[in-house]
């Protein structure tokens, strides 16, 4: 048995430096559990925010643009025997006229391009708005005023237009549409690739609704 004097002595000397030094190893190790742990639902937080908003910048200028495509003007003009309709479309660009938006506070025609613009390696969709002037001899290829970025960071993308060019044609996808043709296409088709990493992109398709030309 330890005399009194002893255990009071054990009992006062406190933490061993080994023991100090386990203490500290172990909160280490649960800080560093921790701060894992709180870096992965930041990055996850961050991860949902930005693909929230990809989302909605998907799911707007889709809108945007289906109302543009369904108040297409069918319009088109006679030189002799030649007439030209008011639509352009190759696989980076697609042409047409349209009202002015609400949103740009204007009357009146213009012409609306989308655009597929190459970066390097990443490519984005805008869209370019000009007055139209019927007069111009480059009616269809007017310079923009404004321009607005549509769709960002894409490893690439392509339009693609549906339709027959000539009445006793058959319908059929083409990246290829021009205002020599006797006949609006019937649909237009945006197919979209992420960068890599990225999740999927659906494709963006639009209707076209001018059955009369003027």
């Amino acid at each position: 048995m330890r005399p009194a004097g002893a255990q009071r002595n054990m009992a006062a000397r406190g933490f061993t430096l080994v023991e100090l030094l386990v203490a500290i190893a172990i909160l280490g190790l649960l800080m560093s559990a921790a701060f894992g742990a709180l870096r992965l639902g930041s990055r996850s937080l961050e991860e949902g925010v930005r693909r929230a908003d990809r989302t909605e910048e998907l799911r707007s200028s889709a809108d945007f643009l289906r109302r543009q495509f369904s108040q297409l003007v069918p319009l088109s003009r006679h030189e002799g025997k030649e007439r030209e309709i008011a639509f352009s479309g190759d696989p980076d660009a697609a042409r047409f006229v349209a009202p002015a938006p609400d949103s740009l506070a204007g009357t009146g025609l213009l012409q609306l391009t989308v655009r597929v613009a190459r970066d390097g390696d990443v490519t984005s969709l805008y869209l370019d708005i000009a007055p139209l002037d019927p007069g111009s001899d480059d009616w269809l290829e007017l310079p923009p005023v404004r321009s607005t970025l549509l769709v960002r960071d894409l490893a690439g993308a392509t339009i693609l237009y549906y339709g027959a060019p000539q009445a006793d044609a058959q319908p059929q996808w083409t990246d290829q549409w021009s205002p020599d043709y006797e006949s609006y296409p019937a649909a237009l088709r945006i197919a979209m690739s992420p960068l890599d990493g990225e999740p999927a992109l659906p494709e963006l398709l639009f209707t076209v609704h001018a059955e009369e030309l003027r």
